[in-house]
């Protein structure tokens, strides 16, 4: 029974620890994210049981609306703030990073870069 803690214990120290809630279901997403920190467990990912490999933050706006989603990284590489342009003036920028709990709150920096390219993608529209 000490062995199976031992490496239940291990197995948890070992996982990356990221923040993860989406604003749309928890508004303290944005500010008060603190509480949401998890140790990121494995998952299956395209029939593959994977470990996450860090952290990602994705920040959406489509008009007024936006939202943001802190969530653990099993794929892709790190960014910082990546940003796409969709239909219907959507704006989407990923930010991913591979250290523990490095998807927390965006720099004012990430943000004002975040509402200048917003701003910029709708005055096109």
């Amino acid at each position: 029974e000490s062995l199976l803690l031992l490496l239940i214990s291990l197995s948890v120290s070992s996982a990356i620890m990221c923040y993860v809630c989406n604003s749309e279901y928890k508004s303290d997403c944005w500010e008060n994210y603190e509480k949401f920190i998890t140790g990121c467990s494995d998952k299956r990912v395209s029939g593959q049981q994977m470990k996450a490999i860090g952290c990602r933050t994705i920040r959406t706006s489509v008009g007024d609306e936006r939202s943001l989603v802190r969530e653990c990284a099993y794929t892709g590489e790190n960014v910082d703030n990546k940003v796409t342009r969709g239909t219907n003036k959507l704006v989407r920028s990923y930010t991913q990073c591979s250290t523990h709990k490095c998807n927390s709150s965006s720099s004012l920096f990430s943000i004002i870069s975040f509402g200048i390219v917003a701003l910029f993608a709708f005055s096109r529209w």
